[in-house]
């Protein structure tokens, strides 16, 4: 099993990443080539964000909602844009959508002055039929993408 050391940033505030370019803590990470827990799987996926665009991911990024944090998995930021991801099993697919687009929501209405154009992508590792798919996105609020990785 090929196994190699990334760096990637971790632990930022929302606020922090989009006002003051403060990507948190650079931190050390074992990239597992055929990740089985979602922990390496999110690494692994990271990284290859990383890889192949301009942007920046920064793993467990807090967004204060209020009175409690929410924890966003991966943000992925460039110049013009910034990108949330959530990973989810096939079984939570519809309560993570909602649960990210409500996020989404807030982003967008709390950092619209930011210049910055905001996505939400959720990942699962088997897909479900586009009909369940099509569902799930006439039931959210904002546009949302959704892939198939691990």
């Amino acid at each position: 099993m090929h196994k190699e050391i990334v760096s990637i940033h971790c632990k930022a505030d929302l606020d922090a990443i989009i006002y003051k370019n403060d990507l948190g803590i650079l931190r050390k990470y074992l990239l597992v080539e055929s990740p089985i827990s979602k922990s390496d799987r999110i690494v692994k996926l990271a990284h290859e964000i990383e890889n192949s665009s301009n942007a920046t991911c920064i793993l467990e990024a807090k967004l204060d909602i209020g009175r409690r944090a929410k924890r966003i998995e991966i943000v992925a930021k460039d110049k013009k844009q910034l990108r949330i991801f959530k990973i989810t099993s096939q079984k939570s697919l519809d309560r993570d959508a909602l649960d990210l687009d409500q996020s989404l929501t807030f982003i967008n209405e709390r950092y619209e002055s930011s210049g910055l154009v905001f996505f939400a992508t959720l990942v699962t590792d088997v897909m479900p039929s586009s009909t369940i798919v099509d569902s799930i996105k006439k039931s959210l609020l904002n546009q949302m993408e959704f892939i198939q990785y691990g």
